[in-house]
């Protein structure tokens, strides 16, 4: 019977330690690890409207010309955030860099991306 009451102890603790680990991986429902995984940003400029969104480790952006017959066009990479910066690699092989200030993500080109909420 002690044997049983000691495994069932283990167990609850084990499970008490995973859910803590877990919990403490995410931040208000973010994932710790990764803090721009899920979020948006856009950027409104020189008559082209693009959204930038995060996954995990990839990124995608979506560029929407205001010129009549000019196509959306879709860019993706990777990338990787070292907190203020963020470095982007596309899949042609070019990089870019943005630093993040508050809610704006700004790039050398000064078109600067906001969160969107």
């Amino acid at each position: 019977m002690k044997r049983i009451i000691s495994s069932l102890l283990l167990v609850a603790i084990f499970a008490t330690s995973v859910s803590i680990v877990i919990s403490c991986k995410k931040e208000n429902g973010k994932d710790a690890e990764y803090p721009l995984a899920g979020t948006e940003w856009v950027s409104d400029a020189n008559g082209v409207y693009q959204v930038l969104s995060f996954d995990r480790k990839s990124f995608h952006i979506t560029v929407d010309y205001e010129e009549p017959g000019v196509e959306k066009e879709t860019k993706v990479g990777t990338y990787t955030y070292e907190e203020p910066k963020v470095f982007f690699k596309y899949q042609n092989g070019t990089t870019a860099e943005g630093i993040i200030f508050d809610n704006t993500m700004h790039f050398s080109n000064n078109n600067p991306f906001h969160l969107k909420e």
